[in-house]
């Protein structure tokens, strides 16, 4: 009689590797989509010593909000589309959109390979997640590295440490998902 383990017919690794890519995808989804990549807090503005300036910015918009340094009172704030004038961000925005595309096909086709029992499916849709995780984190690297490297006084923010996050976790799930492939079992049924 042969035991199939605590898992039953699914594969331990398959599921647990989908968990893990859907919670990494979730991670780097708001990450991506947020606008605290950048911060740079409490600095002194051009009006006056007394109005101090708050900016953060993201892959699509930057916002900034003045405020009275006595009383920390917001004076004004708005935030505005940000432009493609610096060649790193047109590369950072494709090669992050471009990650986040293959990894929604490499989730998908990975779990239709579930239903399916596609080994094929299954290392198209790995390849995809692997693919998309490693694109994500270089073009999240590339705006980083480039915007700290020419401001010394910006700071990385929570959305860049959650796209970063994500995009190792999802590098991490497509490698399982890879390794659920030798396993023989990577069906739902």
């Amino acid at each position: 009689m042969h035991s199939e383990g605590g898992c039953g017919a699914t594969n331990c690794l398959w599921r647990l590797s989908m968990l893990l890519c859907v919670s990494a995808f979730a991670v780097y989804c708001v990450g991506f989509s947020t606008d605290y990549w950048l911060q740079l807090d409490d600095e002194p503005s051009s009006v006056s010593q007394d109005v101090m300036l708050n900016k953060h910015s993201g892959l699509w918009r930057r916002c900034f909000s003045f405020y009275d340094n006595s009383t920390q009172e917001e004076i004004s704030g708005f935030c505005e589309d940000v432009g493609n004038s610096h060649g790193y961000r047109v590369v950072s925005k494709i090669m992050c959109s471009v990650g986040l595309m293959m990894t929604i096909l490499g989730v998908g086709a990975s779990a239709v390979s579930g239903f399916f029992n596609s080994a094929k499916l299954l290392g198209v849709g790995g390849f995809l997640v692997v693919f998309g995780g490693l694109i994500s984190g270089i073009g999240t690297s590339v705006l980083l590295g480039k915007s700290l490297d020419d401001d010394s006084d910006v700071d990385a923010g929570y959305s860049a440490f959650m796209a970063i996050f994500g995009s190792i976790g999802i590098l991490i799930s497509g490698t399982m998902l890879l390794c659920s492939i030798r396993s023989g079992y990577n069906s739902i049924a």
